[in-house]
């Protein structure tokens, strides 16, 4: 017994120090299976993590000794229906003797035709009292698993649970660093230019280098109404052009401008306060949705409507890159606002001083009243 206990403490020693050492999230799920695996000789299992939102993002699975690479959305059911997704839940790791008499357990298809029972254990993985995973175990036998073998994967489990989130805050720290390179970039590219329907539209292309959507659109505020400005990704762009917002209205839209803050809406189909413009085909096609104010010195100019036709599209991560991102559109349209109202001014200018010259050109009354007429029209 004591030898038994001695060669776990050095294989759980032996797992931390790889585990510590490894920072990339997908080489780190990998090596926990296939390190779990041999530790407790199991053939098959997976390994899954969890999100802030507490959905699959990331995972792996293994049969027959080897870990094949996986999709999220592979893993989805599993955690949703099955006894990954009750571990998770309930916080605690599981002992299955027989799956097939486990209501927990997502029974599929060869599991009844095989007809063989197998075995299985599940343990969260848990990081700073946070669950952010889940790792199961399965054997071709059933009641092959001991309590000792599930203690020693809940062992295994506690580090990959640190490992895991250590790996996530590495990520995000270089997802943050690409972002910031990409928003310089970005501000660089719109800010090259001051006309500003050419500013407009490369926002939007721009945009779509940081979050996907099926259409987007930028609406100013003037005169008490929501104008679009640009468009892009609808079937008739310049239809969308010819719409108008009342500022005034309970539109969801609108609630973007009251707030002066982003919103985020998982189905607008089903929020009474979207509105479906006539004849646009996407109003009704739109689920997902993020509305982000333009401010600039304070001040709410418009706002950036990224939509998606599919439900709960995005989340609070994808609120924070667009906001990030209309906070670099913002300044872009005032400049080319500012650009295009100097122009207006020195067009004003120049037709005042062709109008003087032409004034003081002539003393004839009627000549002087003639040009002056021929100025005011042009």
């Amino acid at each position: 017994m004591k030898e038994r206990t001695k060669a776990s403490l050095e294989l759980l020693y032996s797992i931390s120090r790889e585990l510590t050492g490894e920072l990339d999230l997908r080489e780190l799920l990998q090596r926990i299976l296939q390190l779990t695996l041999e530790a407790v000789g199991a053939p098959t299992g997976s390994i899954l993590v969890l999100d802030d939102r507490g959905e699959v993002s990331d995972g792996d699975i293994a049969y027959a000794g080897k870990v094949h690479d996986h999709t999220a959305e592979q893993l989805r059911d599993t955690y949703e229906h099955g006894l990954a997704g009750w571990v998770v839940e309930n916080r605690q790791a599981a002992l299955v003797e027989n799956i097939l008499e486990d209501p927990r357990w997502l029974q599929r298809p060869e599991d009844t035709e095989e007809g063989m029972p197998r075995s299985a254990i599940s343990v969260p993985l848990i990081a700073h009292d946070r669950v952010v995973g889940a790792l199961t175990l399965v054997r071709r036998m059933a009641s092959h698993f001991t309590e000792e073998d599930l203690a020693l994967a809940t062992a295994i489990a506690d580090q990959a649970g640190i490992a895991v989130s250590n790996a996530r805050l590495f990520r995000a720290e270089q997802e943050r660093r690409e972002l910031a390179s990409t928003l310089r970039e970005i501000a660089r590219t719109i800010s090259a230019t001051l006309e500003p329907q050419v500013v407009f539209q490369q926002v939007l292309e721009q945009l779509e280098r940081l979050v996907e959507y099926d259409s987007a659109s930028i609406f100013l505020l003037e005169d008490g109404y929501f104008r679009p400005v640009a468009a892009r990704g609808f079937k008739d762009n310049d239809a969308v052009l010819e719409l108008r917002l009342p500022a005034a209205s309970d539109a969801l839209g609108v609630e973007v401008f009251k707030t002066r803050r982003p919103v985020v809406v998982g189905d607008v189909q089903k929020e009474p306060a979207w509105t479906h413009f006539e004849g646009l085909e996407e109003s009704r096609l739109v689920r997902g949705w993020i509305g982000v104010p333009l401010i600039v010195r304070d001040r709410v100019v418009g706002m950036l409507n990224v939509d998606s036709h599919k439900v709960d599209a995005y989340g609070p991560d994808d609120v924070e890159v667009v906001s990030a991102f209309g906070d670099h559109a913002a300044t872009a349209v005032a400049n080319a606002q500012l650009y295009s109202e100097s122009q207006r001014r020195v067009q004003a200018m120049i037709a005042l001083a062709e109008t003087a010259r032409a004034i003081t050109g002539s003393l004839d009354l009627e000549e002087v009243l003639q040009r002056i007429t021929e100025r005011t029209l042009r």
